[in-house]
């Protein structure tokens, strides 16, 4: 992709984020959205493709006529609160959705790996940390994240050391 992408549920953080990297675009993932759409749809789950099919099309004014047209048929006060949350979440995250389209967007997994592999093991579970331990620690598991093997890693190391030593 030409553009760097900040890649997120749409929270301020991340959009604010946008200025840090030259040319980068905000793209709204995949996950928050599809999770949005159920909201609005579960209930009238005929409708979940008829919305899928408006957002791939981009036409923003049928996603809006359709909310309209859930939240009439609409029963119950709590699910009509559930379907506008979700409408407002959706149109007020639009462009980060089209993002997502484009022909050079190739995907982004930045939060999942944040979430999943940094602080799995250093927030979410946190033990006490140094500057340079943290730091470390973060290496090593974005190392094994990307394939990296650990043992090799610590192998080559001690190789390393030890030709130093015969040096």
């Amino acid at each position: 992709m030409g553009e760097a992408c900040s890649r997120g549920d749409g929270a301020p953080w991340i959009k604010n984020d946008l200025g840090w990297i030259k040319g980068s675009i905000y793209v709204l993932d995949r996950y928050h959205l599809s999770k949005y759409v159920t909201q609005a749809t579960a209930h009238m789950a005929d409708i979940t493709p008829i919305m899928w099919k408006h957002i791939n099309n981009g036409d923003k004014k049928k996603v809006k006529e359709l909310f309209s047209a859930i939240i009439s048929a609409t029963e119950t006060e709590t699910k009509k609160k559930a379907v506008q949350e979700a409408k407002k979440y959706i149109l007020k995250n639009w462009d980060g959705i089209r993002n997502q389209y484009k022909s050079d967007y190739i995907g982004c997994s930045a939060e999942g790996h944040v979430s999943h592999i940094l602080s799995a093991r250093l927030s979410s579970r946190p033990l006490g940390w140094c500057k340079t331990g943290v730091d470390q620690m973060a290496r090593l598991r974005a190392f094994e994240a990307n394939g990296g093997v650990v043992y090799d890693l610590l192998l080559a190391k001690k190789r390393r050391r030890l030709e130093k030593q015969e040096i």
